[in-house]
């Protein structure tokens, strides 16, 4: 009879956890919102390098797409775009140049929420 007592609660917390991540699966994929920017820049050894153009950019709040939340216009990237790397120049003036890396994205219709 112990043993019988053991094996159920077992299968209950395992039945509790699945329960959980099945949840979490279903509400929330992980994959974040990118958003539209005219610049980026970063800052490397002190210096601040930038470039202007149309990007897209992860930065600020996050968000996730997921069944529930607000249903709006966003951009994600999507495996078959690879990151790709654009020329910062450096806003001294000195002229000198250092890679930032972006992505590419795409235009989806979806819900997102700031959990993940």
């Amino acid at each position: 009879m112990k043993k019988a007592r053991i094996i159920l609660a077992a299968l209950a917390i395992f039945a509790t956890v699945g329960g959980a991540f099945a949840f979490k699966a279903a509400r929330f994929n992980g994959q974040p919102i990118w958003h539209a920017t005219n610049s980026l820049t970063t800052v490397l050894n002190g210096k601040t390098y930038a470039t202007f153009g149309a990007f897209y950019t992860s930065a600020g709040a996050t968000l996730y797409i997921s069944t529930t939340g607000i249903s709006s216009t966003v951009y994600k990237t999507t495996a078959t775009l690879p990151p790709t790397t654009v020329a910062a120049t450096a806003t001294d003036g000195s002229g000198a140049t250092a890679p930032i890396t972006t992505y590419s994205a795409v235009p989806t219709v979806t819900r997102v929420t700031t959990l993940n």
